[in-house]
């Protein structure tokens, strides 16, 4: 939610500075409208287009996967936990949609009330409904309000044709989306902005058309009329407004040139760019979720190694047998990183067998791309399940094995204990073509080492005798951006 909010506000910004600072000056009015609503509605999506552009920053291998490991708990699980402040947050949101939302329910009452106690003339698209309770004419939708004041109906005509531009255009459809994303988004002041700017946009349209049919010295008389101070809904096409100076301006602009319309290329540019931006951060959050609890208390204890069998006693012989030779010593048996060796009645210790080497380095390809967890042919494994039969079983199997290595080598960081640190700490590393991990990354954690404490356990992965599994594509082995989510609880 953070991440879309983020996303649509840098695009909504951006989109209102390139209006404002260049497109606002020119007379392509309904380019401009285009203009707003694609990018409003650009906003919307950003964060979903973002996921359908091939992210351009893994430049690790030709082809990269993105999955989401299970979830590790470390500790007692808490049988419940409060944020205040996010209980507090949603609580003044949800307190704000409900006043907005009484706002546009109360507005739409307003204008119901106009309608049935008013005088209705109707002409095919359109229906005048006069009432003395109207100060200002205005539209909504096929309705074109009229006070009941006014008995001059030919002093009305540029008013009237004024409003049915705006029913034709479909601008109160525009006006009414745009209030509803209003309440939902009411925190967002940017909406303010692209309100002002359509509905000034709006009246540009049809002040350009209604001039072409009427003197332009008039027309603007009738616009500089007494200003009243009734306040209709905002979601309504007014013909009196206090950006009367603009639009007048507008009236006597000299038409932009065609070059201009060359300015209208630097948006699809400027969205381009950041959907690019927004694929780069979102990619790695296409995986398939699933989640885990393992307790450290229910984790299953290794089973001991058992010892070589006894060689078998010799067997009774004659005199004239041939002496049997004695059998060959058993194989060298490894116990918690001592080899012994067996040798007659007594044991030799020896040094412990050398680390497996370091990770090598990873490989540069030019065409680096990134998909998803979802469309990759089998997401890298925790060794150790090889022979476990089908696909499904042996990711159960390695998702198991690696649940209890993690719980039982992992500790609760000493100072996170004596500070009562707890919180989720999650992890991204990857999981490149030969099996090590590399490129530990810890997004977010509770602090207090906590971090350092995975990133400790993840390491230890590449110190053990089998690497990871890589995950496949197409038959062949690629690297994999994983993500390790882990929970640190202390005990009650």
């Amino acid at each position: 939610m953070i991440t879309f909010l983020f996303q649509s506000a840098l695009v909504w910004a951006a989109s209102l500075v390139l209006y404002y600072i260049i497109l606002r000056k020119t007379t392509f009015f309904a380019l401009n409208r285009w203009y707003l609503l694609s990018t409003l509605m650009f906003g919307l999506g950003a964060t979903y287009l973002g996921n359908l552009i091939m992210p351009w920053t893994s430049p690790d291998t030709k082809a990269i996967i993105y999955g989401m490991l299970p979830e590790i708990h470390i500790g007692t699980k808490p049988l419940a936990i409060e944020n205040p402040s996010f209980t507090w947050l949603w609580s003044l949101y949800f307190i704000g949609l409900a006043f907005f939302v009484v706002r546009l329910v109360y507005g739409l009452y307003t204008i119901r009330l106009l309608h049935q106690g008013g005088i209705k003339e109707e002409y095919g698209a359109y229906v005048i409904i006069r009432n003395e309770k109207v100060r200002t004419p205005f539209s909504f939708f096929r309705w074109i309000f009229l006070s009941t004041q006014t008995s001059d109906f030919r002093s009305l005509q540029p008013i009237i044709e004024h409003e049915k531009m705006h029913i034709r255009m479909g601008h109160s459809f525009d006006l009414l989306c745009l209030e509803v994303l209003n309440c939902i988004f009411w925190f967002q002041p940017l909406l303010r902005f692209y309100k002002k700017a359509l509905k000034e946009t709006h009246e540009y349209l049809a002040d350009e058309e209604v001039s072409k049919s009427f003197s332009l010295e008039s027309y603007i008389k009738m616009l500089i009329s007494p200003y009243t101070e009734w306040k209709e809904p905002g979601f309504v096409s007014p013909f009196y407004q206090s950006q009367i100076k603009n639009r007048i301006q507008m009236l006597n602009h000299t038409r932009s040139d065609h070059k201009h319309l060359l300015f209208y290329l630097l948006s699809p540019l400027m969205l381009g760019i950041l959907a690019l931006v927004f694929s780069s951060f979102s990619a790695h959050d296409k995986a398939v979720k699933k989640n885990y609890w393992i307790a450290t208390d229910t984790i299953p204890a290794p089973k001991p190694m058992m010892p070589p069998a006894p060689p078998p006693p010799p067997s009774r012989r004659s005199s004239t047998d041939k002496p049997i030779a004695p059998p060959p010593p058993p194989p060298p048996s490894v116990l918690s990183g001592v080899t012994v060796v067996a040798q007659g009645a007594a044991a030799v210790e020896v040094a412990p067998a050398p680390p497996p080497p370091p990770p090598p380095p990873a490989k540069r390809g030019k065409d680096g791309k990134v998909i998803s967890a979802d469309q990759a042919d089998e997401l890298p494994r925790f060794p150790g399940c090889e022979g476990s039969g089908s696909l499904e079983e042996k990711n159960l199997c390695s998702n198991q094995k690696m649940m209890s290595f993690v719980s039982k080598e992992m500790k609760y960081p000493e100072k996170a204990r004596k500070n009562k640190t707890q919180g989720r700490c999650i992890a991204k590393f990857t999981v490149n073509k030969e099996g090590y991990i590399e490129n530990i990354v810890i997004e977010e954690e509770p602090g207090d080492g906590t971090g350092d404490e995975v990133a400790r356990i993840l390491s230890k992965m590449n110190q053990l005798p089998e690497r990871w599994i890589p995950g496949k594509k197409d038959g062949k082995a690629v690297a994999a951006v994983m993500t390790l989510p882990v929970n640190f609880w202390l005990d009650k």
